[in-house]
C-alpha cells in the first residue's frame, strides 16, 4: 500500500478521521519492555498503553535556584497567571516533558519545618505542565551543595558552622570547581552527606518520602530524579559512580517506589561535559534510567565551532554504561551559553544525533526572569516570556509515543523531511509532532505499508499526525512542508 497525502480535501483510503490519540489517565512512565532490539537501537521509556516514549523538552532551572524557587519572575499575587504563562510558551515549542527543579532548600528552610507555600507552588507547576500537555521529571536539584558556595539546592542547616552566607555572583565556569577539588569546603559538605553527619542524609530520605508520598498520584508525573550532579566527596570520583552513588540511588530508590509506586527513577553522574568519562554502576532499580548531562567543553569558553564528528564522539562517550545495561538515556541537560552565536547551529546537530541516536533530551534551559544564577544565560527565553532568536531549533519534529516494536526516525533540515519506520506494530496509535512553523498547516505526509491497513489522521490543532496499522505490520512515513 503507498498512499502519497496532501492533509487537504482530497480524499484516500488510507485516511481516517476517527483515529484519534490515545487517552491519557496518566503520564507516569516505566521501563518494562524497554529492551534493545538490536545493538544499534536504544531502550525506550514505556507510557501506560505499552507505547515507547521519547521525551523532548527543556529545564525548569535557572531563576528556580534562588527564592522563590520557580522558574518565572511573578508579581505579588500574580503567580497563578504567570505559571500558565510559562508552560504555555514551553508547549509552543513542541515539548512533552519539562525537568522541574525541586529545592530542597526551598521545602525545608529550616530543619524539620517544611515551607508549605513553596509545596502549593511546586505542585501547582505540576498542574500547569500537565494542562499544558507536559510531563515533569521531579528533580531534585543542586550544584556544588548550598547557596553559600555559589550554588544551590541543600538547606543552610545541612552545613557545618562557619559557612558564610548566600551569594550567586560567581562566574558561570568558576561556581563549578569546587567540585574537582576534594579539599574544597563543597565536596567536604557532602562527605558530610554521604557519611549521614547530623543524620543529614536520613533526613535527605524523609525529604523524598514526603515528595513521593504527596505526588503518588499525580497523573502529570513522568519520574523521579533524586538528585542533580551529586560531588563525591572525598572519594575517588570514579571509583564514587562505581559504588557510592549506585547504592545512594538504589536505597531512595526504594523510598521513593514504597512511596509512589512503580516509577522510573532518571540518575546521571558527576561527570558534566563531553570530555570527561564516567564509571557509573547501573543501579539495581526495576525501572531506572540513565539521565547524563552533556555540554561541550569547547562551547562552554565561547569558541563558535560546529563539529558533529566531535560532538558524536563525545555523545557516545557521555551516554556509555559500563556492560552495556539496557536502560532508557535521557540527556537530562545540554546546550550552550546565549553569547555564543553558533548555538542555533549546534542544537541543530545536537538534536540530529539525538534522533540518530533514539535519545531523550531537555534542554538546559528555560526561565522567564530578569535575573541570572551566577551570571549563566542558557535560557530560550526572553525575560518578556517571548522566545530567543534560536528557539526555533528546539521546535523539531519527533515521535512522541510509537505503537511497534522498534522504530527509528530522522530530520533532514535542509529539505525539511521528517521520516520515521516503525516495525512490529501493536493495536495503540502511533503520535508524531509536526511542527506547523516548520511544515505549515497541511503538511505532506508518504505512508508505505506492504500489509493492509495501514491509516492516518492529522489534527491541525495539536500539530500531530497520528498513524496506525495491523498488528504486526511495519510501515514508513514520510512528511514533508505543504
Amino acid at each position: 500500500m503507498l498512499a502519497a497525502i496532501g492533509c487537504g480535501p482530497a480524499p484516500d483510503a488510507t485516511h481516517d478521521p476517527s483515529l484519534a490519540p490515545a487517552a491519557a489517565m496518566t503520564r507516569r512512565l516505566t521501563t518494562e519492555g524497554a529492551a534493545k532490539t538490536s545493538p544499534t537501537t536504544r531502550s525506550w521509556l514505556i507510557d501506560e498503553h505499552g507505547r515507547k516514549v521519547l521525551l523532548r523538552g527543556v529545564n525548569g532551572g535557572g531563576r528556580a535556584k534562588m527564592a522563590p524557587f520557580v522558574p518565572f519572575d511573578f508579581a505579588p499575587s500574580g503567580f497563578d497567571t504567570a505559571k500558565d504563562a510559562y508552560f504555555a510558551h514551553i508547549a509552543a515549542l513542541g515539548a512533552n516533558a519539562v525537568r522541574l527543579t525541586l529545592s530542597w532548600e526551598g521545602l525545608e528552610p529550616n530543619e524539620g519545618q517544611r515551607d508549605l507555600d513553596y509545596w502549593a507552588r511546586y505542585r501547582a507547576m505540576i498542574d500547569a505542565a500537565h494542562a499544558h500537555g507536559l510531563g515533569v521529571i521531579v528533580d531534585l536539584h543542586q550544584d556544588v551543595y548550598a547557596s553559600p558556595f555559589c550554588g544551590d539546592g541543600f538547606p543552610l542547616w545541612t552545613l557545618a558552622a562557619g559557612h558564610g552566607l548566600p551569594h550567586y555572583d560567581c562566574s558561570y565556569l568558576d561556581w563549578s570547581l569546587p567540585y574537582f577539588d576534594p579539599a574544597s569546603a563543597v565536596n567536604q559538605a557532602f562527605e558530610r552527606f554521604w557519611t549521614d553527619a547530623d543524620g543529614i542524609r536520613t533526613k535527605f530520605a524523609l525529604m523524598w518520602k514526603f515528595v513521593a508520598t504527596e505526588l503518588a498520584q499525580h497523573p502529570g508525573v513522568l519520574g523521579f530524579e533524586i538528585l542533580n550532579e551529586p560531588g563525591a566527596g572525598s572519594s575517588d570520583p570514579l571509583e564514587f559512580q562505581k559504588t557510592r552513588l549506585p547504592a545512594f540511588y538504589e536505597q531512595l530508590g526504594a523510598v521513593i517506589e514504597a512511596a509512589a509506586g512503580p516509577a522510573v527513577i532518571f540518575g546521571g553522574t558527576n561527570a558534566g561535559d563531553a570530555s570527561a568519562s564516567h564509571t557509573l554502576v547501573a543501579p539495581r532499580l526495576a525501572h531506572f534510567a540513565f539521565a547524563p548531562h552533556y555540554y561541550d567543553a569547547l562551547a562552554f569558553l565561547n569558541i563558535e565551532t560546529v563539529d558533529p564528528d566531535r560532538l558524536r564522539a563525545g555523545l557516545l562517550t557521555t551516554i556509555a554504561l559500563p556492560g552495556s545495561p539496557q536502560v532508557p538515556i535521557l540527556i537530562g541537560e545540554y546546550g550552550m551559553p546565549n553569547s555564543n552565536l553558533a548555538k542555533e547551529g549546534y542544537l541543530d546537530a545536537m538534536l540530529a544525533l539525538f534522533d540518530e541516536y533514539q535519545l531523550s533530551a531537555v534542554h538546559w534551559d528555560a526561565h522567564v526572569s530578569t535575573q541570572l544564577w551566577n551570571h549563566e544565560d542558557f535560557t530560550v527565553f526572553e525575560p518578556d516570556g517571548s522566545e530567543r532568536s534560536w528557539a526555533q531549533a528546539l521546535d523539531r519534529p519527533y515521535p512522541r509515543a510509537v505503537a511497534g516494536a522498534d522504530a527509528t526516525f530522522s530530520y533532514d533540515l535542509a529539505s525539511s523531511t521528517f521520516k520515521l519506520a516503525v516495525s512490529g506494530a501493536t493495536a495503540q496509535v502511533t503520535e508524531v509532532y509536526i511542527p506547523s512553523r516548520r511544515f505549515g498547516a497541511a503538511p505532506q505526509v508518504t505512508l508505505t505499508s506492504a500489509t493492509p491497513g495501514a491509516r492516518w489522521n492529522w489534527l491541525a490543532d495539536q500539530q500531530l499526525l497520528l498513524l496506525a496499522a495491523s498488528p504486526g505490520a511495519s510501515y514508513t512515513v514520510s512528511v514533508t512542508p505543504q
